[in-house]
C-alpha cells in the first residue's frame, strides 16, 4: 500500500526483540521427533504458537528446519511445509515489520492457535511485530513493561480496544487517553472557525468509499442517505468510518455541521464501475434539486489506477460532475500529505512538517501543491458506535475528507464560489510550505466570504516549518 522509511528504526528494534523472544523459545523444548502435529497442537496451547505473534524463525527453532520453505503472493506469505503440518505466515515487506503465523493445520484440519481471540502479548518481544498499518488495534499490552518503549509506542496506531498496561507500565509521557483526544482535533486552527458557528452548516456533500457503521456517535446525526453499490455482505469497513468522521465528525471533522451523504462501493474488487455507478447517481440526484440543496462536495480517496478497468469512464464523469457544479476531491487531483510532530500544539503550522508517506525523496511532491494534515490523526473505528482509532501515520486517503470539509465551511459563507475560485482561494490562503502551501482553514473561510485570497484576517500567522527534510526530521 505505502512505503514508509521511517520504519527502518522500528525493524531494527524488532530485530533485537526477536532475538531474545527466540532465547525463550529455544528453551521449551520442542522438536519434531515423534507426532508433529500433537506437538504443535501443545505448543498452541502453551502459546508457544500464537496467531500474529509467533515468526518463521521462531515457528523453526520449535519445530526444526522445514522439508521446504517457499513465498507467496510477491513475498506476503511465507510457507514452511513440513511432514502432515504446514504452516502460513503474512506480512509486508514494504512495512518491514515481520511475518508472523496465520495458521497451522496437520494433516489438511486447522490447528487452534487464537485466530478467534483477543491477541494477548505474552512478553516484551511481542512488541515489534505489528505492522504500521494496523499496529496495535485490538491488542492486550497488559502483560509486558512498557515504560522504556515510549519511542515504539509513538509510531504504532492503537484503538480504543486496545489494552493498556497500568500506569507505571507506561512511559511518563506516553497517555493514551490523552493521545486519543489529542488526535481528534483536525487541527491548523479550524476550530476557531468552528467557534464562530462556520461548519459546514447546510452544505450538501457526498462520500464514496468503503461501507460505514451507520450509528456512529462521530457521525450518525450528519448522515442523511446511505446507499450501497456492489458491496455484497461486507460489513462496516475501516476506511469509511475513518473518511466520514474526518469529514462531518463531531469531534474529528473539519465540517462538522455539513450533511453526510453516503455511498458505499467495494474498492477491493479494483474496479471503477462502482465508483461511476456512484457519481451517476450523485449527478442525477442534484438534478431537480435548488441550488441549496445539491451535493456541492464530492469526497473520494481514491486517484488514478491504469490497472484497473473502466478508469476512462470515471474520468468521464469527474468532468461531468464538475460541469454540473460539483466540486470533486479525490486522489487524482488533491495535493500531498502533512502531519503535527507527535503531541505538539496542532494548531501551529510551524510544527508541521512532510507526512510519513513521503519516502525520502523516490516520491517528493513537485512544487506549487497543496498539503493537508494527515498524520497523528483519530478516527471513527467500525468495531463500536463510539469506538476510536489513532492513527500515528496516515496515508493520503485522509487528505481528501479533511479537504472537502474545509471547502464546505468555505461554502457556508460563500455559496456561489465556482471550483477555480475554490481551488485559488485554497492555494493563495495557505502557509508557504515545503515549494508548496499548507492549507489554512481560518484563511481559506475569510478569504471565500470576501472572495479575495490577498485581504486575509489571518495574514500575519507565522510562516510554516519548511526547511528540514522528512531524513532529517527522522534522524532527530
Amino acid at each position: 500500500m505505502m512505503t514508509w522509511r521511517w520504519f527502518g528504526r522500528l525493524a531494527a528494534g524488532t530485530l533485537s526483540l526477536c532475538a531474545s523472544t527466540l532465547c525463550l523459545l529455544a528453551g521449551q523444548g520442542w522438536h519434531p521427533n515423534g507426532d508433529s502435529c500433537a506437538l504443535a497442537r501443545q505448543a498452541a496451547a502453551d502459546g508457544r504458537i500464537s496467531f500474529k505473534l509467533t515468526t518463521p524463525e521462531e515457528f523453526k527453532a520449535l519445530a526444526g528446519p522445514p522439508t521446504e520453505e517457499s513465498t507467496e503472493a510477491d513475498g506476503q506469505i511465507i510457507l514452511l511445509e513440513y511432514p502432515n503440518m504446514r504452516a502460513r505466515f503474512f506480512g509486508k515487506p514494504e512495512i518491514k515489520a515481520p511475518h508472523t503465523v496465520i495458521e497451522v493445520s496437520c494433516a489438511g484440519k486447522q490447528i487452534d492457535i487464537g485466530q478467534d481471540r483477543p491477541i494477548v502479548l505474552r512478553h516484551e518481544g511481542d512488541l515489534g511485530k505489528f505492522n504500521s498499518l494496523w499496529g496495535y488495534n485490538g491488542v492486550d499490552l497488559s502483560r509486558p513493561d512498557l515504560s522504556r518503549q515510549g519511542e515504539l509506542l509513538r509510531v504504532v496506531p492503537f484503538d480504543s480496544s486496545t489494552v493498556w498496561p497500568q500506569r507505571d507500565h507506561l512511559p511518563q509521557d506516553f497517555d493514551p487517553k490523552k493521545v486519543m483526544e489529542w488526535g481528534k482535533d483536525p487541527g491548523l486552527r479550524i476550530k476557531q472557525i468552528h467557534e464562530r458557528g462556520i461548519t459546514g452548516r447546510g452544505v450538501h456533500v457526498a462520500i464514496i468509499d468503503q461501507p460505514l457503521l451507520l450509528d456512529h456517535v462521530e457521525y450518525k446525526d450528519q448522515l442523511t442517505g446511505y446507499t450501497d453499490i456492489g458491496t455484497g455482505n461486507a460489513g462496516p469497513q475501516m476506511h469509511g468510518a475513518a473518511v466520514a468522521s474526518l469529514l462531518v465528525g463531531k469531534a474529528c471533522g473539519t465540517a462538522p455541521g455539513a450533511i453526510l451523504h453516503f455511498w458505499a462501493e467495494p474498492s477491493w474488487k479494483g474496479d471503477y464501475q462502482y465508483r461511476c455507478r456512484a457519481m451517476e447517481q450523485i449527478i442525477q440526484y442534484n438534478r431537480d434539486k435548488k441550488k441549496s440543496e445539491q451535493i456541492r462536495i464530492v469526497s473520494v480517496s481514491k486517484g488514478f489506477s491504469a490497472r484497473e478497468p473502466n478508469l476512462h469512464w470515471w474520468k468521464t464523469l469527474l468532468m461531468q460532475a464538475e460541469q454540473a457544479g460539483i466540486y470533486v476531491i479525490h486522489g487524482g487531483k488533491m495535493g500531498f500529505g502533512a502531519g503535527c510532530r507527535f503531541l505538539e500544539d496542532s494548531g501551529d503550522p510551524v510544527n508541521y512538517q512532510l507526512c510519513a508517506f513521503y519516502s525520502g525523496g523516490s516520491v517528493y511532491p513537485e512544487p506549487g501543491i497543496l498539503f493537508t494534515p494527515i498524520d497523528h490523526r483519530t478516527t471513527a473505528s467500525p468495531k463500536a458506535r463510539d469506538a476510536y482509532t489513532f492513527w500515528t501515520r496516515g496515508g493520503l486517503s485522509w487528505g481528501a475528507p479533511y479537504l472537502a470539509g474545509v471547502v464546505a465551511c468555505g461554502l457556508q459563507v460563500n455559496p456561489d464560489l465556482s471550483a477555480d475560485q475554490i481551488d485559488k482561494l485554497l492555494y493563495d490562503s495557505g502557509w508557504d510550505f515545503q515549494r508548496g502551501k499548507l492549507i489554512n482553514p481560518v484563511g481559506f473561510v475569510d478569504a471565500a466570504r470576501r472572495g479575495d485570497p490577498n485581504d486575509l484576517e489571518d495574514a500575519r500567522v507565522p510562516r510554516a516549518e519548511s526547511t528540514r527534510t522528512h531524513s532529517e526530521e527522522v534522524a532527530k
